[in-house]
């Protein structure tokens, strides 16, 4: 089991690091046009690359840096997001608008009165008091003592790749609304009018945001759907234990 965690964690750090670097290049090829306009010579001559090879190592660099700041940028801009769907997908259970349920986390309502009972079974265990979805404390709880649990046994693997293509998502919505910023400053201060590279820049933002946002929502499904599954195993591995000793 060890192994298997440790080549999981490998596995991740890899992705965010191929994340970090990608980021990290879409800027730096985004704003080529204007570091050679204003700054020629800058990535090679200034800093005394002569070969190829160690242009490469000093672009890779370059995309690092600045994957890493837009890292930072990423979990400040998206830092509630995961929150508030928690939130939300345990507090819609409760409405009794039928349209709120359909467009909710899960949409099947026997699942989300299991999850439901399952919550209010914890607190109650925990002596935590009534459960209440609607409370961003309790549904934080409940919603991170599922990940764990799922991750202690082992059957976090759904929710982990949905979340990593959450972050992948949120990370490259933030260069491409990094580029769009940078292009508007150009257009103002600068010389090069590169307005409607900006407003493309933006709607790509867009579209990753919105994917990113349908990533976590599948995280937050997973999360919930995986929880309930396993508890039910382990509810009817502890019936037929009792049965066993009873025979």
């Amino acid at each position: 089991m060890d192994k298997i965690t440790s080549g999981i964690i490998d596995k991740l750090s890899l992705i965010g690091f191929f994340n970090v670097i990608l980021s990290g290049g879409i800027i730096l090829y985004g704003s080529s046009p204007l570091i050679n306009e204003y700054a020629p010579g800058l990535l090679y001559v200034r800093l005394g690359v002569e070969e190829d090879f160690e242009k490469v190592v000093v672009i890779i660099l370059l995309c690092f840096v600045i994957g890493s700041i837009l890292q930072g940028f990423q979990r400040l801009l998206f830092k509630n997001v995961k929150s508030k769907i928690v939130t939300r997908c345990l507090s819609d259970m409760v409405q009794a608008d039928d349209e709120v349920l359909k467009k909710g986390v899960l949409s099947n309502k026997y699942q989300r009165e299991g999850v439901i009972k399952m919550a209010e079974k914890l607190f109650k265990d925990k002596n935590l008091g009534p459960f209440d979805p609607t409370d961003a404390s309790m549904a934080g709880y409940f919603f991170n003592y599922c990940e764990n649990s799922n991750s202690i046994k082992g059957y976090s693997g759904r929710a982990s790749k949905s979340s990593e293509a959450a972050n992948f998502y949120e990370q490259l919505a933030v260069a491409f609304y990094m580029l769009a910023v940078i292009g508007v400053l150009a257009t103002v201060f600068g010389t090069s009018n590169v307005l409607i590279y900006s407003v493309g820049f933006f709607a790509l933002g867009g579209v990753l945001t919105g994917m990113a946002y349908n990533s976590r929502m599948n995280w937050a499904k997973a999360v919930l759907s995986t929880y309930e599954v396993v508890t039910d195993i382990e509810n009817a591995r502890r019936r037929m234990i009792r049965k066993t000793m009873v025979k």
